[in-house]
């Protein structure tokens, strides 16, 4: 299936074609949430999550949920992790996320379903729901549905690489919102790379078993262990991510008390 991280491609010209309607970061949220079911012990809710239904149901909920993490505890952290310069062009969009009305609730809420219905569709677009890819291998013991798939994320992954040079080129940059020290900054980002590296090098190591019983052989065992490999090292980097936020959130409001008034 197309990957998770890619799906958010579907949802980029969507603000642009609306008029600036749509809220940017629930589009993303809600084009990714459909997959992020899978993530959770509840495999009939990650059925659904793919069904139209799930659109206007599980996915809206749970996108509210991670963008509620998003907002309220990762992306200060996150943007401080980042480079000098990009801290700058990302001080504007931080600090612009507002959700404190009726109006930009319904909004956030509009964006979510929008982009769970482009992750619905474009996985109904290559699992053969309105086109039979066939079943059959073609290259390297891939099926044509599976090189569909795959194919489709290539692209969305070289739009979105596209779109956040374009996004670079021409942001304006605004104060740096740095909090940490620099030294501090470089031990965090050592330490978030060991565990992603070590988590997906697990996975190349102790790979788990095809759903099927049969591993693959030639490029498709190369593509099944580089799949395992970002799995893990996503998974693995959420948790640590998320452990720094409340870390970077702890230090921040002791050093406000600390501060001279």
């Amino acid at each position: 299936m197309p990957y998770t991280l890619v799906h958010p491609a579907a949802v980029l010209p969507l603000r642009r074609l609306t008029g600036g309607l749509l809220m940017p970061s629930a589009l993303v949220v809600g084009a990714m949430a459909p997959d992020l079911v899978g993530y959770m012990p509840l495999p009939r809710v990650g059925l659904l999550s793919h069904e139209w239904l799930g659109v206007v149901t599980v996915a809206p909920l749970l996108s509210l949920v991670v963008l509620a993490l998003f907002h309220g505890l990762l992306k200060r952290p996150l943007t401080d992790l980042a480079p000098a310069p990009l801290r700058r062009r990302l001080a504007g969009p931080v600090n612009g996320f507002r959700w404190r009305s009726w109006k930009s609730a319904a909004v956030i809420l509009l964006s979510t379903v929008v982009g769970a219905a482009t992750h619905v569709l474009w996985d109904d677009l290559t699992h053969g729901t309105y086109v039979d890819w066939g079943l059959d291998p073609v290259i390297g013991g891939f099926t044509g549905t599976q090189l569909v798939q795959d194919g489709s994320s290539v692209v969305g992954l070289v739009a979105l690489v596209w779109w956040a040079v374009a996004w670079y080129r021409k942001a304006p940059e605004g104060e740096d919102p740095r909090v940490l020290t620099h030294t501090a900054r470089t031990v965090v980002r050592l330490l978030l790379a060991a565990g992603i590296l070590l988590s997906a090098a697990s996975a190349l190591v102790f790979p788990p078993r095809p759903l099927n019983g049969e591993w693959p052989t030639g490029f498709g065992l190369a593509w099944y262990h580089a799949t395992n490999m970002l799995l893990a090292g996503v998974g693995t980097g959420f948790l640590l991510i998320t452990l720094y936020g409340v870390g970077w959130t702890a230090y921040r409001l002791t050093r406000r008390r600390t501060q001279p008034v």
